[in-house]
């Protein structure tokens, strides 16, 4: 198995996840289009219930599921741990992107908007999680030592 994770043994579904990426970019990218404030922040509440294992209750997770679903999307198994970091990143993200626009920072919004479309571009369309990368360096750079 891919991803492995010394600190989870949860398992979450690939298709989902990418699912849950297609979306991201959407609404990040009205939310950098429109300017609005408050649409980062239920990205970032939906990406810390995600983060904490809350999936079930996760709006965008549940419509992923579905779409799944309907698309007849076979499941396809990843460890939750370096899902679940990557989803704490967007949470941050999603809040740098929220208080920027509040402040009338536009460049700082956008610029992390435009890092967060990325990065959830990549998860969705090749299935490379950027926030995954981190965790792993951040998993050596921790155990390194022992």
């Amino acid at each position: 198995m891919r991803n492995s994770c010394p600190i989870s043994t949860d398992l979450l579904d690939e298709q989902v996840v990418r699912l849950v990426a297609f979306q991201v970019v959407l609404l990040t990218a009205v939310a950098v289009w429109r300017g609005n404030q408050w649409l980062p922040l239920v990205l970032a509440v939906d990406f810390a219930l995600r983060s904490l294992g809350m999936g079930a209750v996760s709006p965008l997770a549940r419509i992923a599921a579905m779409a799944q679903q309907i698309a007849g999307l076979a499941a396809k198994p990843v460890n939750a741990g370096p899902k679940r970091f990557a989803a704490r990143i967007g949470a941050l993200m999603s809040m740098v992107i929220s208080l920027a626009f509040a402040c009338g920072w536009h460049v700082t919004a956008v610029t992390f908007g435009g890092i967060l479309i990325f990065c959830a571009l990549l998860e969705s369309l090749c299935g490379y999680c950027v926030g995954c990368q981190f965790y792993r360096l951040w998993m050596h750079l921790r155990y390194a030592g022992q």
